[in-house]
C-alpha cells in the first residue's frame, strides 16, 4: 500500500476520533490508546467499535471486546489501586489508533 494511501487513511481515522469529541483534537495521534487516553470502555467502547466497523467497512464478527476494554461497572480493585497508588489498573490488552488503522488495511478487526 503505498504511503499516500496510508496517509490518507489515518488521517480519516484520526478525523472519525476527533468527532467523538473525547480529548482535544491536537493530542490525538496513531499512539493515542482507545481506552487509556480516550476513556472509552464498557458500553461506549461497543458503540465505537460497531460505528468505526460501519464506517471504514471492517469485519468485527470476531473481534473480543472484553481483551480490550472494561465493563461499564464499577472496579472496586481498581478505585482502591488509584486511590492508594496513584494508578489505573486494566487486565486488557491496549488499543492504540495505529491498530484501528491497520484494520482499515486488512478489513478486519480481531
Amino acid at each position: 500500500m503505498a504511503n499516500k494511501e496510508m496517509n490518507e487513511i489515518n488521517n480519516k481515522l484520526i478525523d472519525f476520533v476527533k468527532s467523538w469529541n473525547l480529548i482535544q483534537p491536537d493530542k490525538i495521534t496513531l499512539d493515542t490508546l482507545i481506552e487509556k487516553d480516550l476513556g472509552i470502555t464498557g458500553d461506549d467502547a461497543i458503540d465505537f467499535i460497531e460505528e468505526f466497523a460501519k464506517k471504514f467497512d471492517v469485519d468485527i464478527v470476531s473481534f473480543d471486546y472484553s481483551k480490550y476494554f472494561g465493563s461499564e461497572g464499577i472496579d472496586i480493585f481498581d478505585v482502591f489501586s488509584r486511590l492508594f497508588f496513584q494508578k489505573r489498573t486494566t487486565n486488557h490488552t491496549d488499543m492504540s489508533l495505529r491498530e484501528l488503522g491497520e484494520a482499515i488495511r486488512s478489513g478486519k478487526l480481531e
